[in-house]
């Protein structure tokens, strides 16, 4: 797999693309889910939440989880395809996985929100959605990025002299403008 997504410069990013927007797609739908069953658990009525619903939420939690894990892979067997500034996709991509990674961080990460709700009901059909797997695979995509990038040399220093880290995280000048 690395060496044709390292060979073929027109399959790795349509790849990648379908990917990340899969993965947008199957987060999105994931966190809208998990507002209808944190709103269902607050109603005065305590209506039970539909087990398909549930099935759904979790499937599409799994779903992330997995998309996100193939993310980790590529990064970890061709991560010139979003560390190497030659290639004219590297650095969209890497923009676009970093606008991911920041969406399910901020979801899952804070303290008594949504995502931290939802899990402490422990809600029979939705044992698999926990912090651990989705923050494993964010942390692993995130290392192996920052160590590929020190390692290989990948962006380190880019015709603007700034490092991919601020370059990818923060906007342009002209975008804030």
């Amino acid at each position: 797999m690395a060496d044709l997504l390292r060979s073929d410069r027109d399959l790795a990013p349509s790849f990648l693309n379908s990917v990340l927007n899969q993965l947008n797609w199957a987060f999105s739908e994931f966190i809208g889910m998990i507002q209808e069953i944190q709103q269902a658990a607050e109603r005065l009525e305590r209506n039970f939440v539909d087990s398909r619903q549930l099935k759904v939420c979790a499937t599409c939690f799994d779903l992330s989880v997995s998309l996100l894990r193939v993310l980790e892979m590529t990064v970890t067997l061709a991560p010139e395809i979003f560390l190497d500034w030659n290639r004219p996709s590297s650095e969209l991509l890497l923009r676009r996985l970093a606008q991911l990674l920041n969406q399910v961080l901020n979801r899952v990460t804070a303290e008594r929100n949504l995502f931290d709700r939802v899990v402490n009901l422990r809600l029979p059909g939705l044992e698999s959605v926990d912090h651990y797997p989705i923050l494993v695979a964010v942390t692993g995509i995130l290392v192996r990025l920052l160590v590929d990038t020190d390692v290989q040399g990948y962006g380190l220093l880019m015709e603007t002299g700034m490092d991919w880290e601020r370059r990818v995280v923060l906007p342009s000048p002209e975008a804030l403008a």
